[in-house]
């Protein structure tokens, strides 16, 4: 009985020794426990910032996955790098938030800008056109009033020495202030006087001038119908019987029309249209045919 007393003594201190070895290895298995989950925790946090680099690094910076396992980082200068995304983050800050639809505007701009380009093509293409014609209507108008003033100065002069039975005249091209374009001025010399202006010509000379004028120009290019309203008025007899001279010459292209109270003038006409008052207040319209037909007719038989 002693000896199993004293067996059993033995073996329940190592009991009590094992227990107590337990729940010290249990004690440290807890604190292995606590440890490995917060090593899992900090795994999963990691794994998790590794995510989110790889996607912010794919998706921000354009920087493949293979290109981050590759990379070596240990000479990187931290803050230089840190310095260089600040400064790149405010050059982002201050583009503004990404217009998703710019593409669409871009091309709907972009086909009205090739448009307006197309009319701004056509447009410059036809100022240039409209300038050489210009250009050569100018060039042709040019010459052809240099032409036709030559052939009416030198009809002005040979109608002035008609009318005026001698002397000379001239056109001349003058500059004009303030005018781009020439001025024409008249100068005269009636037989027996000096050259001058035809502002300095007496009344009857002035008509006789600006007549030879007229009649110049017709010579030139004859028009249908001319209207000449007391332009005998201030001419002497001898200036009439050459003014109508004259129109007996030109009357074959021109039909003209006098309207006069010299009868002179009215003796060299064809027909004559005048007013009478053969009534008190009672005008009344004569015509009068001074041609006479059976001897033109007679004429053109014979």
């Amino acid at each position: 009985i002693n000896e199993l007393s004293a067996s059993t003594e033995e073996q329940t201190e190592t009991r009590l020794g094992l227990e107590n070895s337990v729940k010290k290895l249990e004690t440290e298995v807890a604190e292995v426990r606590k440890i490995v989950s917060n090593l899992a925790l900090k795994g999963s946090e990691l794994k998790m910032r590794v995510e989110n680099v790889i996607e912010k690094a794919d998706h921000e910076f354009n920087i493949p996955e293979d290109d981050l396992q590759t990379t070596d980082v240990n000479d990187v200068d931290r803050d230089e790098v840190t310095s260089r995304l600040a400064y790149l983050r405010g050059e982002l800050g201050r583009i503004g938030d990404v217009n998703m639809s710019a593409l669409d505007e871009f091309e709907e701009v972009n086909e009205r800008y090739e448009f307006l380009s197309a009319q701004h093509t056509d447009l410059v293409s036809s100022i240039t056109t409209l300038r050489k014609t210009i250009d050569n209507i100018n060039a042709t108008t040019g010459r052809m009033f240099n032409e036709a003033f030559k052939t009416i100065s030198e009809n002005f002069e040979s109608a002035f020495k008609r009318l005026f039975g001698g002397g000379r005249a001239e056109m001349r091209l003058i500059e004009v202030e303030g005018k781009a374009d020439l001025g024409i001025e008249i100068f005269a010399q009636p037989p027996g006087k000096k050259i001058q202006s035809m502002m300095l010509l007496s009344a009857g000379e002035k008509a006789m001038t600006a007549i030879s004028l007229l009649f110049a120009v017709f010579l030139v290019k004859p028009s249908p119908f001319c209207l000449l309203d007391e332009v005998d008025a201030p001419l002497d007899e001898a200036n009439i019987f050459r003014f109508r001279d004259m129109l007996m010459e030109m009357k074959e292209k021109t039909q003209f029309i006098i309207i006069t109270h010299s009868q002179k003038t009215m003796s060299f006409a064809e027909r004559l249209y005048g007013v009478t008052q053969e009534e008190k207040g009672v005008s009344k319209i004569l015509a009068v045919n001074l041609v006479d037909k059976e001897r033109d007719v007679a004429l053109a038989v014979a």
